[in-house]
């Protein structure tokens, strides 16, 4: 349970908020040497067209207050304030956490792009396993019709009801055999 404190900007903040914002910039003596070029701000979500949100399950109009997260800005060095992460509100303890383990110095690194291709890939074998459910029976099937186990001598791609047929039948010549007349 977190303790809030009225401020001049946002109605209510956490009261721990500004020993975080303390933490980012000096460091916090358990593994995170802080930076004084980074700030904590509470970002606002706003609702990008009107209609009925289902997530807070009433009507909104386009510009009203949706959702409320921490970002953590960045001044870097060419004079432009970039974000560094943003999280939601109940997130609030893993900030430091999750920026401890973005530094390349800490014991804890682990590069964006393998994280990146860790998600892609399990996402990838959920939605393969989604799509192998569903078309199971139908990928065996076919399966089964293209490798025939006996080869191209018993396919045929004629019309049917002809497998049998003899040549001058099959070349559409009109020609009786002895058994039919």
């Amino acid at each position: 349970m977190s303790i809030l404190a009225p401020t001049p900007e946002f109605e209510w903040l956490r009261a721990d908020a500004g020993d975080l914002d303390r933490k980012l910039r000096e460091g916090d003596n358990m593994g995170f040497p802080g930076d004084p070029r980074l700030r904590l701000c509470q970002g606002v979500i706003t609702a990008e067209k009107s209609g009925y949100s289902k997530l807070l399950g009433r009507i909104v109009r386009k510009g009203d207050i949706v959702a409320r997260r921490w970002e953590v800005w960045r001044h870097c060095e060419d004079g432009v304030d970039r974000m560094i992460g943003h999280w939601r509100m109940h997130e609030f303890d893993r900030i430091l956490l999750d920026l401890t383990s973005m530094r390349l110095d800490s014991p804890g690194h682990e590069d964006t792009l393998s994280k990146i291709d860790k998600a892609n890939d399990a996402k990838d074998k959920e939605v393969l396993g989604q799509m192998r459910d569903v078309l199971g029976e139908f990928a065996d099937h076919t399966a089964r019709l293209i490798h025939d186990t006996t080869g191209p001598r018993d396919v045929f791609h004629q019309m049917p009801g002809r497998r049998d047929a003899s040549p001058g039948e099959a070349s559409g010549t009109n020609s009786t055999t002895p058994e039919e007349s």
